[in-house]
């Protein structure tokens, strides 16, 4: 686990009331500062931003949030009936951002090429049990709220509820992974192209056409520039695999 004080509260088997919330949260968000993202791709190659959970929460809540609240303001100024005459939740969305990432305190940040290569599922449904013991000193009726909250994010596994919110939050998280590798890639990080462009494209071009065409306002204009950061890579890729091997990798290890 990344935190000694989170630990320590779900050890002493204590309930959360009024008395100790401060403690116990004051924990989880320790726990979540600890767990720095992107950590084994900055290994490889190098990163500019050194993000924790923490950080990425919060930004993650305000993109669903603003995401959320485009897409059906998108749908009202054209005159459509969004969704059969519902609007997307933009609570439940902030929420499912919110608490996406909480299984990780104690599992850890997997890098996203290594939830590809073993399907994604297994790892999700592991920090669904995270989240559950981390989640057990609340009283039952919010536990079950959250579970159900906690559910929607886990878009690879049979146990997500893939409601609206759901493929919309999957969707976010797919437009935040895209923004984040352009940022790096910018900046001369050419590992972060493949395994995230790539592959986060063709989802965003499937919800977008689909079902939320506001999304295409988000990430369009980006589409030439990130082709054209994955090409650069194809041609440094070499270089990018000396690198790995310099920092103590094995050539066939290299995941890109």
């Amino acid at each position: 686990m990344s935190d000694e004080r989170l630990k320590s509260f779900l050890e002493s088997g204590e309930e959360v009331n009024l008395g100790n919330i401060f403690e116990y949260l004051q924990g989880m968000a320790e726990g979540m500062e600890g767990v720095v993202r992107w950590e084994k791709r900055e290994n490889i190659a190098g990163q500019s931003v050194r993000e924790n959970d923490l950080q990425h929460t919060f930004k993650t809540v305000f993109l669903t949030i603003i995401c959320a609240v485009t897409e059906n303001e998108w749908r009202k100024k054209r005159g459509l009936l969004p969704f059969g005459k519902v609007q997307l939740d933009v609570g439940l969305l902030a929420m499912m951002a919110l608490v996406h990432d909480i299984g990780e305190i104690i599992k850890g940040d997997m890098p996203h090429f290594e939830k590809i290569k073993e399907g994604g599922a297994s790892q999700t449904e592991d920090e669904l049990t995270a989240f559950k013991e981390i989640i057990k000193p609340l009283p039952g009726k919010i536990q079950e709220y959250l579970l159900l909250i906690y559910r929607r994010t886990m878009f690879k596994s049979d146990l997500c509820i893939k409601d609206r919110e759901a493929r919309f939050f999957n969707a976010v998280e797919n437009l935040g992974h895209l923004k984040r590798a352009i940022h790096e890639c910018r900046l001369g990080h050419l590992h972060f192209a493949p395994k995230c462009l790539e592959l986060h494209i063709p989802v965003l071009d499937k919800y977008s056409w689909n079902e939320f065409p506001s999304l295409k306002d988000w990430y369009k204009p980006f589409v030439e520039e990130a082709i054209d950061y994955l090409r650069q890579f194809q041609e440094k890729r070499e270089e990018y695999i000396a690198e790995f091997v310099r920092r103590g990798g094995k050539r066939e290890d290299f995941p890109f």
